[in-house]
């Protein structure tokens, strides 16, 4: 496995349970999209737009958090 999708791999594996926990469900099945990716050591392209939505579902996730707890 290259670097960057063992990276990739470690850092998905982690957030996983998490999102499950938070029930965001969307934002499980991209995590899980990202490990296949992984395990395929697919190309760069062929998982940003996935990346990009997960990112923005954690973003607004975490904005909201901060919100709601006054953080």
């Amino acid at each position: 496995m290259q670097k960057i999708h063992s990276h990739a791999y470690g850092y998905a594996h982690k957030v996983k349970p998490t999102l499950d926990l938070l029930g965001m469900e969307a934002a499980y099945e991209e995590i899980l999209q990202i490990e296949q990716w992984t395990k395929n050591v697919g190309k760069k392209k062929e998982i940003k737009e996935i990346y990009k939505s997960l990112s923005s579902r954690v973003d607004s996730a975490l904005a909201e958090i901060k919100k709601d707890f006054s953080l």
